[in-house]
């Protein structure tokens, strides 16, 4: 009989990497764990609204930016092979409004712009077998450009209607930036 035993696997569906831990003694699960792994991040935000009426007329301004940078990290174990995942990835984008309200009317211009949002995805598997060490790292580079809607609103007593006036579809590209595979022999 097994006194205890620890299992740690990284799978990968639908392309959502997940590491699951378990460990087990005498029987009895005493620790079991899943997750998309450990992510470090910094952003920085800014955010700003003013409001202001005058004779009865309601104003508000609102804009707001952001951008953040960081890493994620996941791995574990899969068959014979010891799995490495490491994500750099980092976004920046901004968002504006504009309404004019008078009792239950409201009309509202708003607008948000994703400018970047970039992913480095790489892979290491490290497999060791009888006959030495295989080595695969498979990396790429994912770019989504540019994307963003500008929208028009209009809220009334009894009902409300909005309007895209513009509407960017981000532009989408995935560059190989390494795919090796290298063995040691014993």
């Amino acid at each position: 009989e097994t006194i205890a035993y620890a299992q740690v696997k990284a799978t990968d569906h639908d392309a959502r990497k997940r590491t699951h831990v378990r460990i087990k003694a005498m029987g009895s699960t005493i620790y079991s764990q899943s997750g998309d792994g450990i992510d470090i991040e910094r952003g920085v935000s800014f955010e700003e609204k003013k409001k202001f009426g005058m004779s009865g007329i309601n104003v508000t301004v609102k804009g707001s930016a952001s951008a953040q940078v960081g890493v994620n990290f996941n791995g574990g174990l899969a068959g014979k092979a010891m799995v490495l995942y490491v994500t750099p990835f980092g976004d920046a984008g901004v968002s504006a409004s504009a309404s004019v309200g008078v009792g239950c009317a409201n009309a509202s211009i708003e607008g948000s712009l994703q400018a970047i949002d970039a992913e480095i995805p790489a892979e290491l598997w490290v497999e060791l077998d009888n006959d030495g060490i295989t080595f695969d790292i498979d990396a790429d580079l994912k770019l989504k450009l540019m994307d963003g809607k500008i929208k028009a609103k209009l809220s009334y007593c009894f009902g409300n209607a909005s309007k895209t006036i513009v509407s960017l579809d981000a532009s989408r590209h995935t560059y190989g930036l390494l795919n090796e595979q290298f063995s040691i022999d014993f």
